[in-house]
């Protein structure tokens, strides 16, 4: 492991940026004043960006450890440090490594089936009933994991920055802080863009199923990622679904809709397949064999993250408003853009330090939904820019 470059998908920095100088052979001492929480999965994001010390997880992911366990991170999360400085040991907590769990389930039940308990933590977040209806005993701080729209995210991160705040100091200062700046991040980019926009812009919000082409709006329940990306839009794009003329869909019943007349494709502003499992299976080169010519701009990529930003994720943050800044920057009165809205993020969420934010964000998010990079120059200009909408 080079002690200059984060482990993991992260490349090399440019000669014309900052080196990272943390020794990666020095463990960190652990800060017992920083409460420490048991989580996993999609759950896992939350404490991250909230400043708990995380102490659990299923399976660390590289871009997890660039952007929350590296010298990239203003004050790093100290299990997730000594656990990437250590070459991704396995131990099981000891020595102020991560516990990695064995089992890899749901993050509403994963304190109950993942064996998080033995670790002793301050927090548990993930708690649900087991198959038996035993719950966790009311002397155990644990918390529910809700996911299922974004209102409920945002109530998880203030839950959880209180029961934070409670127990000790986070990482980045005050946890309640940070959640109060994350809902505003979500909500006033959403009344920004509805009071900015200009005209309202059409959307598809489409997969593909053998030949066919089906479209989805936030009813449809079988696939978070999908339900996901049509909630993030409803208040602020019209869904081609709702402009659809007699004959030019088939009501699948379910919130999702078989297309008859791929022309509501075409003629769409917007074309989203970014919520799903193989998103870039959909190119304009798949489009163009099915003589659909789009009219509009297609959005089906994803960048890296540490869970996911389109499906139960605290990260659905970032990809929500980079989402919505990239389909209407250059609109009506938009005076901020996606890049603007990236840098923010990476600021005040991923708390990376400012002279890293390029580097690490244009690897990882790497042009994806309209992304065209961040100039290291231009990023306290980005963050203040965007600061001043939400703020």
């Amino acid at each position: 492991m080079a002690a200059a470059v984060a482990v993991g998908t992260m490349s090399p920095m440019a000669a014309s940026a900052a080196t990272i100088t943390d020794d990666p052979t020095t463990k960190k001492s652990i800060t017992s004043t920083v409460p420490t929480v048991a989580a996993h999965r999609a759950a896992e994001t939350a404490v991250l960006i909230l400043g708990g010390n995380l102490i659990t997880t299923d399976g660390v992911k590289d871009v997890m450890l660039d952007t929350f366990g590296s010298a990239y991170n203003i004050n790093p999360n100290q299990y997730l440090y000594n656990y990437r400085v250590s070459g991704y040991s396995k131990s099981y907590g000891a020595d102020g490594l991560i516990y990695q769990l064995t089992e890899t389930v749901s993050p509403t039940v994963a304190d109950l089936y993942g064996g998080s308990l033995k670790t002793g933590a301050a927090i548990y977040l993930g708690n649900a009933a087991n198959s038996d209806g035993a719950t966790y005993d009311s002397s155990v701080n644990s918390l529910a994991y809700e996911c299922s729209t974004i209102e409920d995210m945002e109530n998880t991160m203030v839950n959880l920055a209180a029961a934070i705040d409670a127990k000790g100091t986070g990482l980045y200062g005050t946890a309640s802080t940070i959640a109060t700046k994350y809902v505003n991040y979500i909500e006033k980019t959403v009344s920004y863009v509805k009071a900015n926009r200009g005209t309202v812009k059409t959307v598809a919000i489409v997969a593909k199923s053998g030949d066919s082409y089906i479209l989805y709006t936030s009813d449809y329940k079988k696939g978070t990622s999908i339900n996901r990306a049509a909630e993030y839009l409803e208040d602020v794009t019209t869904n081609v679904v709702d402009t659809a003329t007699s004959g030019a869909l088939t009501d699948n019943g379910d919130g999702s809709y078989t297309v008859v007349d791929t022309s509501i494709i075409a003629n769409a502003n917007a074309v989203v397949t970014v919520g799903f499992q193989g998103a870039g299976t959909i190119t304009e080169d798949t489009l163009a064999d099915d003589k659909i010519t789009l009219t509009g701009t297609l959005f089906n990529t994803l960048p890296d993250s540490s869970y996911g930003i389109y499906m139960n994720s605290a990260e659905n943050a970032l990809g929500m408003v980079a989402l919505i800044m990239a389909i209407y920057e250059g609109s009506g009165s938009i005076k901020v853009d996606c890049e603007d809205a990236v840098a923010y993020y990476y600021s005040n969420f991923y708390h990376i330090e400012t002279e890293y934010i390029d580097d690490l964000a244009n690897v990882h998010f790497d042009e994806c939904i309209n992304y065209t990079g961040i100039d290291e120059d231009e990023i306290a200009s980005d963050i203040a820019a965007y600061a001043a909408i939400v703020e």
